[in-house]
């Protein structure tokens, strides 16, 4: 189904230079619901046909469901397979979901984007039943208007059971009516209220539902609270009131109902032969009709046209025209801005358009004329099928800047795929001529400054107020040339391995081509530094005495050199005692442009038990000599040695701290490394000197 929306580039290839006129083979028999898509594309119901119809802008007129023998059938496959059985209302959804009103099968029917067909609503049987159930086991009866709202639901006019219902995620409801035929209920909640046979609903932008009353002869609106009043209409049936206000006029069987992109409510007045509106201010008044029933024909002014049966009414999105069903005279027009009425333009026979493109400098200019009114919409211009710009008509004309064209001519056609009254149509070929190179400006970054060893990157972009430039950039260094590069989506660049240190002053400069003009940068320095480094020192003393089992602690200043310094410095102590191990806080930093204070700890302990082994060792000496002295004494006379020896032993302990004091300090000199890694990936080592007694 969605196929058709690209048929417009067909057309500009059958099309003839000065324009075409569309031969129709189908046309609609009793158009009644009609309603638009999005891109101005108008969807018809044709309740003697069975079908449904979409009007193209480019003025096609394509099957879109139905079409064959009236009755059911069809569901789940495509739609131009399906049965369906009058149907007289269609509604368009956000996502291109189109519903349909199949009216005498007391359905409503979905044709999803794919062209298939699904029943959202009604079980086939006529009658009243199922809500706050599933839509598809409710009852409906001539289901005759439809209308999509802001949050997706669809509303039905369920018209012989005098409501309007509401389909929400599968599941039928009341939104108005309370089934009993009959007027009243103005003033309190639609649910509760009385209606007779509605056959139009639409949705305003505020989110009022409007509802034409049919058999009541009023026009009637739900206020987003759900009360409803009455907006137009006395209730007595008849042509009154133009020019006053709308709830004292008199209205004759209104249908359809459409509100105007100015917030105007336009709407059917199917026996009165007329379209008619209510104004914001609340006045209603004649938009087209003479109240005479009749077949106006092309081109009769509002006031002047005969219309016979007015049925659907919707607004186009092209250019905000009324448009409607003539049922009775089998054809869908609208009121357009000259105020004429004319028909669209896939059911007139006579439609055709023209276009015409001229140079203008360094633009071309596009008129298109047809016979519906002045075209609008969009318009493009393309050389050998490729689009190279697009425009929008003003009062028929447009004028488009072309970017881009090489030098030379250029055979450029403008496309106009129509605006549903104008069919499409293609220009004649026309030599566009360039004959000017055009202006170019070169900009170009750079870094302030950079390091020694890093590769230095170099960025030119050459622009220009129409197309792309080519050729290439020569990057300079005063007068030196670095290199020269090719020119890459309008971005030259380049790399300078190994930048020696100094000011350089760099420019570039664009070459130039067939096209393009030549331009040039201001020059630009940039400073080559050496790559930062750091510093070890010692923070505070370089030397220390500790008794053995004090810790000794050292600081160093870790300190950024030549610039910030990034990477991880650790440090490593070298030179302690054996067994014995020192330990930085915190174990590694980054200095940056900065300083870091990093503490050395050495513990001590290891050293004292190496003195008091010594000690113990001498006074294990001395024992036995005592002990020996005494060998030759009885045995029962050995208790004073053994009390001389514990004497000895424990005047040794004190002796041995004695020594201990007096024991000169033993003396380590340390070497502290700091490594790290620079910005060039070169590793960077420093050391310090500390001294480090122990007594």
């Amino acid at each position: 189904m969605l196929a058709h929306r690209a048929r417009f580039l067909w057309l500009w290839i059958v099309c003839c230079g000065a324009g075409c006129a569309l031969a129709q083979t189908v046309l609609p028999r009793l158009p009644a619901g009609i309603a638009y898509d999005a891109a101005g594309n108008l969807y018809l119901a044709d309740a003697a046909r069975n079908a449904l119809y979409e009007s193209t802008l480019a003025g096609e007129l394509l099957l879109v469901a139905g079409g064959n023998a009236q009755g059911f059938g069809g569901d789940g496959g495509p739609a131009t397979a399906a049965l369906l059985n009058q149907p007289q209302a269609v509604a368009v959804a956000a996502d291109g979901t189109l519903y349909l009103a199949d009216t005498a099968n007391q359905r409503v029917r979905s044709i999803d984007t794919a062209g298939l067909v699904h029943t959202v609503a009604g079980s086939g049987v006529a009658g009243f039943s199922g809500d706050g159930g599933a839509a598809t086991q409710a009852r409906v009866r001539n289901p005759v208007a439809l209308a999509t709202m802001p949050d997706g639901s669809l509303l039905i006019a369920d018209a012989g059971n005098h409501r309007i219902r509401r389909l929400q995620a599968g599941t039928l409801t009341t939104f108005a009516g309370n089934g009993e035929e009959g007027f009243g209920g103005d003033g309190g909640p639609a649910t509760n209220a009385l209606l007779d046979t509605p056959e139009g609903v639409a949705v305003t932008a505020d989110g009022r539902v409007l509802i034409a009353d049919s058999h009541n002869h009023r026009l009637r609106v739900v206020s987003t609270d759900g009360t409803i009043s009455t907006l137009a209409g006395t209730g007595q049936r008849g042509y009154a009131g133009d020019g006053g206000a709308a709830v004292l006029a008199k209205l004759s069987l209104p249908r359809g109902v459409a509100v105007l992109p100015d917030g105007r409510i336009v709407f059917a007045d199917a026996d009165n032969q007329r379209l008619r509106v209510v104004a914001t201010d609340g006045t209603i008044s004649t938009l087209v009709g003479s109240g005479v029933q009749g077949d106006a024909g092309e081109g009769s002014g509002a006031s002047l046209a005969t219309v016979n049966s007015v049925h659907g009414v919707a607004i186009s999105p092209v250019n905000g025209a009324a448009a409607f069903a003539d049922s009775s005279n089998r054809v869908v027009r609208a009121l357009l801005e000259d105020q004429k009425v004319f028909n669209a333009a896939s059911m007139n026979s006579g439609a055709a358009t023209t276009v015409s493109l001229q140079q203008q400098g360094s633009e071309v200019a596009v008129q298109v004329q047809g016979n519906a009114g002045t075209p609008v919409g969009a318009i493009q211009v393309s050389e050998n099928g490729v689009v190279l710009a697009a425009g929008t008509l003003r009062a028929g004309a447009a004028s488009i800047a072309l970017q881009g064209l090489s030098v030379g001519t250029h055979s450029l056609v403008a496309l106009f795929p129509g605006d549903g009254f104008n069919p499409a149509a293609s220009s004649l070929p026309v030599g566009f001529v360039v004959t000017d190179r055009r202006a170019t400006v070169t900009t170009m970054s750079l870094p302030g400054m950079s390091y020694q060893g890093l590769p230095l990157t170099l960025v030119a972009t050459v622009s220009s107020a129409s197309g792309t430039p080519t050729g290439t950039v020569t990057f300079l260094d005063g007068s030196s040339v670095l290199a020269t590069s090719p020119l890459s989506g309008s971005v030259a660049s380049t790399v300078v391995l190994a930048p020696v240190l100094g000011t350089h002053v760099i420019s570039a400069s664009y070459s130039g081509d067939t096209n393009f003009l030549p331009s040039s940068t201001n020059a630009q320095s940039v400073n080559i530094l050496a790559a930062p480094s750091f510093t070890l020192t010692v923070h505070g003393s370089d030397s220390m005495t500790v008794a053995a089992g004090t810790p000794a602690g050292f600081q160093f200043d870790v300190a950024g050199s030549g610039g910030a310094f990034t990477g991880a410095v650790s440090l490593s102590v070298a030179g302690l005692p054996s067994g014995t191990l020192g330990t930085f806080s915190p174990a590694e930093v980054i200095p940056g442009a900065g300083s870091s204070l990093v503490t050395l700890t050495i513990p001590t302990a290891q050293l004292l038990s190496v003195v008091a082994g010594r000690e113990l060792f001498v006074l294990g000496l001395l024992v036995p000599l005592v002990c020996l002295s005494h060998k030759r004494r009885a045995q029962g006379r050995l208790v004073f040695p053994v009390f001389l020896c514990c004497f000895l032993l424990s005047a040794c302990g004190c002796g041995a701290r004695t020594l201990q004091e007096s024991t000169p300090a033993k003396s380590y000199t340390l070497t502290v490394t700091a490594t790290g890694t620079d910005l060039l990936g070169a590793i960077v080592s420093r050391n310090a000197t500390i001294r480090l007694s122990v007594r």
